[in-house]
């Protein structure tokens, strides 16, 4: 799941490079928590509603597979845009 993931993380990636470059770092791990939450309570709802569908039914896993795809996505791309930059803000205090 997180290789099929991955290229779908880098417009996200980017949306929230540019958010660390507009506004303080704080202000941009905001704009990454929000809807990384977000994807984690529809990835828990669809994963809910796929185990107690009829097994015929293939809509509810589909939307359990977008879910997840989802969740991967966001956490992927504010692992690869976010944690370095905060890293050396913390350490050395410079906000590049």
């Amino acid at each position: 799941m997180a290789a099929l993931a991955f290229p779908c993380c880098g417009p996200w990636a980017r949306v929230l490079t540019a958010a660390h470059h507009d506004m303080p770092l704080e202000g941009a791990w905001v704009v990454a928590v929000i809807p990384l939450a977000l994807a984690a309570f529809w990835d828990n709802a669809a994963r809910i509603q796929a185990r107690h569908a009829d097994p015929d039914l293939w809509m509810p896993r589909i939307r359990a597979f977008v879910a997840r795809l989802a969740l991967y996505a966001t956490a992927e791309a504010t692992a690869l845009a976010l944690p370095v930059t905060t890293l050396v803000y913390l350490m050395t205090g410079v906000n590049s």
